[in-house]
């Protein structure tokens, strides 16, 4: 059968859950893939950044009113 080759075999599980401060939903998350970090940048839809570490497993810092809408992309230096 030629759609047995497009059927998808990759699993996916939840290894831990980072609840956000105050927001709906995340708009926008960014990570460095470029050398060993454990920070990642999220922005929520309450117009906040939210920095988390993985090492630790929890929120590090809440920056609110980054923007005045909703942030759509996070730009990092590396």
């Amino acid at each position: 059968d030629i759609f047995c080759r497009y059927k998808q075999r990759s699993v996916c599980k939840l290894v831990q859950k980072f609840p956000m401060a105050s927001t709906m939903e995340i708009t926008s998350l960014s990570a460095v893939n470029d050398f060993y970090s454990y920070i990642v940048l999220t922005a929520g839809s309450n117009r906040a950044l939210e920095v988390f570490d993985l090492n630790a497993g929890c929120s590090t810092a809440v920056i609110p009113e980054v923007h005045t809408r909703s942030v759509h992309q996070i730009c990092q230096n590396k």
